[in-house]
Formats: C-alpha cells, structure tokens, sequence
C-alpha cells in the first residue's frame, strides 16, 4: 500500500491531484482510514500510471475517464481517438 503523499511523489505528481482525481471519480483510493489518510494499492499506482500517460499523450481527463471505463486497450484504438 502506497500513502497518498508516497504515491505523488514517485509520479511526480502533487497530492492535490491525487485528490482531484478521487473527487472526478478517475481515480479513488483503495482505502481510507477513519482519520482520512488514502492509501492506494499496486492496482491503483498502475491505473495512476496510465493516466499519466494518457494526459502526457494529451487526452483530456474527461476522455480518459471514458478510456479507462470503457477498457480501451489497444494501442491502435487510442492513438484512433486521439487523432
């Protein structure tokens, strides 16, 4: 289990995004504590990665969200969307 300050820093990322993404549902934490600490599993910090990649390629959050509900996978078919 990854804290979400430990998960923001090892992609380079700050943790009011990772609360960003909690909030627009792209990326919620695998547990929560009754103190409100987000921790987040390995599943969660390669979702966390493909939405990285996405935003790096110049998806916008909306279409990512769609992307990774809909579990678009092949590259081909992203690089169809993107286009």
């Amino acid at each position: 289990m990854y804290s979400i300050g430990k998960l923001a820093k090892l992609n380079n990322i700050t943790v009011r995004t990772l609360r960003y993404y909690d909030e627009v549902d792209l990326l919620k934490p695998t547990k929560i504590e009754e103190s409100g600490h987000r921790y987040y599993d390995s599943q969660a910090a390669l979702k966390l990665h493909n939405i990285i990649m996405l935003k790096e390629i110049g998806f916008e959050l909306e279409t990512i969200h769609e992307i990774l509900v809909n579990q678009v996978k092949s590259t081909k078919e992203l690089l169809h969307m993107r286009l």
